[in-house]
């Protein structure tokens, strides 16, 4: 018994094109697989080329392009078809063809005077979001630096908190960060401190931590160590 085979199925055929107004040729495969417990089948359905709106010429091209792609192939694809009552092709006049090409480049230059505007909103929308954040370390640089040489007291609000991995346990564990505004506007990162209510984005408490700056920090960003003393000074209320 063969635990793995396929069967192919093929075969070229004229049909009519998309608006039913000329014959042109398609190829279609059709193939099942399998391999001891796996199975699976693929199929395909493509234009090869266009013929002619005349059946017989239509079929003669098809016959010469078939005839070719036997040529080297053991197994020959055969060419199936039949014909079919095909829409009258109305030609357009040279006023219908200015028109439309008119009508098509208003439309592009429409879309560019389009694209362009939303090009400069972003630009301008993103110089605004980096001069209110400049502007917003600005004053926080202008409270000074916090204290890193000691534990300290820090009050703000929780930004947001996140879930990780704690690659320091040999079972599956996570542990929860937060990020915390500080009244200063500092931000400080580190471990989400233990309270007896849960914490969430948008709560206010005051703890003792350790401060931490890092390598290219720039007086407005912190880690905290070892969160105490925790004090929840107001908490955001769910809905109802």
């Amino acid at each position: 018994m063969n635990n793995f085979g396929s069967t192919k199925r093929e075969y070229f055929y004229i049909a009519s094109g998309e608006l039913n107004k000329m014959y042109v040729l398609r190829y279609f495969c059709h193939e099942e697989w399998f391999a001891y417990d796996n199975s699976g089948e693929n199929q395909t359905d493509h234009h090869v080329r266009n013929l002619s709106i005349d059946w017989k010429k239509a079929v003669a091209k098809a016959n010469e392009y078939v005839k070719n792609v036997n040529a080297n192939r053991a197994k020959k694809i055969r060419l199936l078809g039949e014909p079919v009552v095909l829409d009258k092709i109305v030609r357009k006049d040279k006023e219908a063809i200015a028109q439309e090409k008119a009508e098509k480049l208003a439309k592009e230059e429409f879309w560019a005077r389009v694209n362009a505007e939303r090009n400069n909103n972003f630009v301008y929308a993103c110089w605004g979001t980096y001069m209110a954040n400049s502007c917003k370390k600005f004053g926080v640089r202008q409270q000074g630096a916090l204290d890193t040489s000691k534990r300290v007291t820090l009050v703000g609000t929780i930004k947001s908190v996140k879930q990780y991995i704690n690659t320091f346990s040999y079972h599956e564990s996570y542990v929860y960060k937060s990020l915390i505004e500080l009244d200063s506007g500092h931000k400080v990162f580190g471990s989400l401190p233990n309270t007896d209510a849960a914490l969430d984005v948008g709560d206010r408490i005051q703890f003792d931590a350790k401060l931490e700056e890092p390598k290219d920090s720039d007086e407005t960003f912190y880690y905290y160590k070892r969160p105490t003393k925790v004090k929840l000074l107001n908490q955001v209320k769910e809905c109802a």
